[in-house]
């Protein structure tokens, strides 16, 4: 009986480079994705709206006092007896 020998059953499997080149891809889209971050948050940056802190609006508003209408309270009048 024969036996054969294929390529992809040697102890470094179909990938004859090992695992140096995995680091390099697993680096190199690792590195990708850091800089598209940093490309992201810089471009958010320029293009936000700059825009006046925000402030409790009753203080923007003009205040105007609550009047409260007197009411002529009658004296009392001495009664003759």
């Amino acid at each position: 009986m024969q036996q054969t020998i294929h390529k992809s059953s040697s102890p470094a499997g179909p990938n004859q480079n090992g695992p140096r080149s995995q680091s390099i891809i697993i680096t190199a889209i690792t590195l990708f994705a850091l800089s598209g971050l940093l490309v992201g948050f810089a471009f958010g940056a320029l293009t936000k709206t700059r825009t006046q802190p925000t402030t409790n609006t009753q203080q923007n508003k003009p205040s105007t006092p609550i009047t409260v209408p007197h009411t002529a309270t009658p004296t009392p009048v001495p009664t003759e007896q």
